[in-house]
């Protein structure tokens, strides 16, 4: 697990390894996902993060002090319904499980947050844009003709 440890020892551990679809797009929206591309939205998005929390916060709370920072999306409130649903169901599951992580280990001495970045040019985000771009002329050609 990737780890940087600062100038005072204190030790940080990430993990930004989420996505949103295993293999070619699954376009097509709710009706095209089977229930193996759910769970692995979920095992991806948002169990990993439960297990990694779970494996900290014992010595987080032993020592009184801790930051946990999840990577949500903009999508868990903006999903792309027709190509990546359930990884946004899973970022908003994500950020829901953030918040109520918060409320508990807060008064602890533990700071939890989720932050929601944009879009990031990767070729996934790419090739996602051109689907969803061929799709809207492929639309508009058929109610042309």
């Amino acid at each position: 697990m990737p780890t940087i440890t600062t100038k005072d020892g204190t030790q940080i551990y990430y993990k930004d390894w989420g996505s949103g679809r295993r293999g070619p797009p699954n376009d097509g929206g709710a009706l095209a996902l089977s229930d193996d591309d759910w769970q692995h939205a979920f095992d991806t998005n948002l169990f990993a993060a439960v297990r990694l929390d779970r494996a900290f916060l014992p010595s987080m709370l032993a020592q009184g002090s801790g930051v946990i920072i999840h990577i949500s999306s903009i999508q868990r409130t903006l999903p792309l319904f027709d190509a990546t649903l359930a990884y946004a169901a899973a970022k908003a599951a994500l950020t829901n499980y953030s918040k109520g992580l918060s409320k508990e280990v807060s008064p602890k001495g533990i700071r939890v947050n989720s932050v929601a970045p944009g879009y990031t040019w990767r070729v996934c985000i790419f090739l996602v844009r051109i689907s969803l771009a061929v799709e809207e002329l492929r639309t508009r050609s058929q109610a042309q003709s």
